[in-house]
Parts: structure tokens; C-alpha cells; sequence
């Protein structure tokens, strides 16, 4: 029985390309209908950026691997603020995912073919800010089969660097020919605000409001201010 893979390809800069391709049954033979996407990595703010093994592994372009095995792909923040404004951060992340069909949108939502790992776990599905829940040192408000976000639950100081808010890229065994041909689209967008604000700088912001434990760390982000 021939093995189903997936194709990362090379591009530029922070630019990955992700496709699924090659024998994905056994009418194919080669990579015969290959896809190509776009991952756009950037951050939203001048003060964090995003690093990570994944990065350098993903612009390899001859990387092939078999579908029900996850892609390594390492990436954490770092808090890059210069020497003469050297801010302590609390930093959000958002990755977004989107095939370049609408019907195979509409099969991923219900498929669930596609997903991430935080410290080693599959993340769950969250529909709402209600069902957050703790993944490593993330906070994972969202996560609908379209967009996850993540907050760190902890103040990065000046050099300092997140724990990976992604360890791999999951595809599961059962995916089928309908995405062959497919596109898959991911994009990982950063941002940050400063510690010194916070409770008012996320609400102003990203319009959420944090709660925060005696010692500053992030322990639930609430859409509607409660008092």
C-alpha cells in the first residue's frame, strides 16, 4: 500500500510553502497534481519576534512527510525590545489556517484533518473564550478549525523567549483525495503589549481583559469586563 506524504517546499525569508501532494492513493504514483501555499510568518509588533528550528526546517525543499505523522516546527517569541526602551511584554499569537477551496474549507471544519501541538498534546477544539483552557505556558482561547489564538500566560523580560506556542504541524492518517489538489494557507501573526499597561493596553488593544494572579501571570482573559 503506498504511504500518503505531504510536500513542504521552499520559499523566502520567513515564506514557507506547505502542500499536499504526491500518493495520497494508489492511482497516484508520483507527486502528480502537487499544491503550493503561502505561510506568512510576521509580527504584529516591533517588540517580539518569532523564531524557532521549524523555520529553517520548513524551507528545506525537498522535505516529504507521511500524512499521520506531524512536521516539526518549533517556534517560540522572543521580546526584542532595544536597550534604550527595554519593556517587559506580554505577548498574544494568532495562526490562521485556509484552504484555497471553499468546499474543502467547509470538509475541514468537519474533517479535522489539520492540527498543532502545544508541549506535545493535540490542541482541543475551543469555540469560545468560556471554554479556555491551558496548553504548556499558552492559553488557548480559540480554537475553531480556522484561527487559533494563544496568549502567554507569563511577563517576557528583554531577551528572554516564550516557550513554543507551536511544537509541530499535525495531519491526520485519514486525509483523502479531495485535497489533493489542495492549497493550505497558514499564517502566524505575533503581538505584544507592554507589562506596565496591561490592563489597559489588551483591553484597548486586542479587546479582551486579563486576569492576573499576585505574581503577574495571565490566568484567564475575559471578553466583557466583570467586576
Amino acid at each position: 500500500m503506498k504511504k500518503k506524504y505531504i510536500k513542504i517546499a521552499g520559499a523566502v525569508g520567513l515564506l514557507v510553502v506547505a502542500a499536499i501532494g504526491g500518493s495520497l492513493a494508489a492511482s497516484y504514483s508520483s507527486t502528480d497534481g502537487i499544491g503550493a501555499a503561502v505561510v506568512d510568518i510576521t509580527e504584529g509588533s516591533v517588540n517580539v519576534q518569532i523564531e524557532g528550528s521549524g523555520l529553517t526546517e520548513l524551507n528545506g525543499s525537498s522535505n516529504y512527510i507521511e500524512i499521520g505523522s506531524d512536521k516539526g516546527c518549533q517556534l517560540d517569541l522572543k521580546n526584542v525590545s532595544d536597550g534604550k526602551n527595554p519593556f517587559t511584554m506580554y505577548a498574544k499569537v494568532v495562526v490562521s489556517s485556509t484552504w484555497n477551496d471553499d468546499e474543502l474549507d467547509e470538509k475541514e471544519l468537519k474533517d479535522d484533518y489539520v492540527g498543532y501541538k502545544i508541549d506535545g498534546q493535540l490542541v482541543k477544539k475551543v469555540e469560545t473564550y468560556a471554554e479556555q483552557y491551558k496548553a504548556g505556558d499558552w492559553i488557548v482561547a480559540k480554537n475553531d478549525g480556522i484561527e487559533m489564538v494563544l496568549y502567554y500566560t507569563k511577563p517576557i523580560k528583554p531577551g528572554e523567549k516564550t516557550s513554543n506556542f507551536v511544537d509541530s504541524i499535525s495531519f491526520d492518517k485519514d486525509i483523502n483525495n479531495d485535497y489533493l489538489n489542495g492549497k493550505l494557507q497558514f499564517k502566524v501573526a505575533a503581538y505584544s503589549v507592554q507589562e506596565n499597561s496591561v490592563t489597559k493596553a489588551m483591553p484597548a488593544e486586542w479587546g479582551v481583559f486579563p486576569k492576573l494572579s499576585d505574581s503577574g501571570e495571565i490566568v484567564e482573559i475575559k471578553e466583557e469586563k466583570k467586576e
